[in-house]
């Protein structure tokens, strides 16, 4: 039993997959989890990932940022199963749960002025919890040695993710975060700009680097947090694409020296990718292309312990198109895991 957790409907599913004559989509292949076979997912040694969502945007409420990543989750799904299962997507390894849902604190929110700073702290207390949830699952997840794919939500929740999965393997762990933020911001209460500090102070997160942190959003207070904790790097992103002071390749070795060569979580915030609908849009990023060669060049050697994919709001514009992103980063993610 997962708190807050809905398993996916089979007949929603049913509605979103889209059936054409000689294909396959890959939702007709995929394992999809609910009450009665959720447990024989966890033991079945064939699969090696599960992917789940966290449909919230209570953290980045707290943390001032755009509402709308409570969607995600759902929208991305639409995509994500609709692409073609072929020789190159043969993801028979992976299980898809459904998605973490806290409806009523959504509708809390509603009637509370977040300028009130009671208001404000209640956000921070519904945080704390969502946290305690999304690191049970995950601390669940690496007992029975599956890599978790979450998707949706805030920043918020690399806390949740990175606390169970440290209690889970007993270790703090190493993550690398592709973002144009740090969210290494004061311990003022739990939201989506605080979690990896908390989760530094609280000994689940080890060596921690950042790429493609923007010098125009990162305060002088957190960038001198940053240069003085030796178990932190950081690339930003006018270092690696206007100075250019670093190759790609000497990037990649710098990471697995940083790290001593241990795995590590994966982390990816929409924002920092350029005109991608998110809580806090950016026109100015890494590349969908560079973080695809990116990602697959951090795994050549190493098996990530996860990946979390966050921020992200659907664009009512452009429809499918931060889907269709993420899906990428997904489908890569699973397909460098298993080469």
């Amino acid at each position: 039993m997962i708190n807050n957790f809905e398993f996916l409907n089979t007949n929603y599913l049913k509605d979103i997959i889209l059936l054409r004559n000689g294909e396959i989509k890959l939702g007709e292949k995929c394992i999809f989890a609910n009450n009665q076979n959720f447990e024989d997912i966890l033991n079945n040694n064939e699969i090696k990932f599960v992917l789940f969502g966290i449909s919230e945007d209570i953290g980045v409420q707290a943390n001032f940022g755009k509402k709308g990543t409570k969607e995600m989750f759902q929208s991305f799904l639409k995509t994500f199963l609709n692409i073609q299962y072929n020789s190159f997507n043969n993801f028979s390894n992976l299980a898809i749960l459904g998605d973490f849902k806290f409806n009523e604190f959504q509708e809390e929110i509603e009637n509370l002025n977040l300028k009130i700073p009671k208001n404000r702290q209640r956000l921070f207390e519904m945080v704390d919890h969502i946290d305690q949830e999304v690191s049970k699952l995950c601390f669940k997840l690496i007992r029975h040695k599956k890599i978790p794919i979450v998707i949706g939500g805030g920043h918020n929740n690399c806390y949740g993710i990175i606390k169970g999965l440290s209690l889970g393997l007993t270790t703090p762990i190493n993550v690398i975060n592709m973002d144009t933020h740090s969210d290494y911001r004061i311990l003022e209460g739990r939201h989506s700009g605080n979690g990896f500090s908390y989760a530094k102070h609280d000994s689940y997160l080890d060596k921690y680097c950042i790429l493609g942190l923007q010098e125009n959003y990162t305060s002088m207070d957190v960038l001198d947090k940053l240069k003085k904790n030796k178990t932190i790097l950081t690339f930003t992103f006018e270092e690696l694409y206007i100075k250019e002071k670093y190759k790609m390749n000497d990037i990649h070795e710098k990471i697995n020296t940083f790290f001593e060569n241990k795995n590590f979580g994966i982390e990816i915030d929409l924002d920092c990718i350029p005109n991608i609908m998110s809580s806090a849009f950016t026109p100015e990023g890494i590349a969908l292309k560079d973080i695809r060669k990116i990602l697959f060049n951090l795994q050549k050697n190493k098996k990530p312990l996860y990946l979390h994919i966050c921020e992200g709001i659907p664009d009512i514009n452009y429809p499918s198109h931060t889907e269709k992103t993420m899906a990428y980063i997904v489908s890569d993610f699973i397909k460098n895991t298993q080469s």
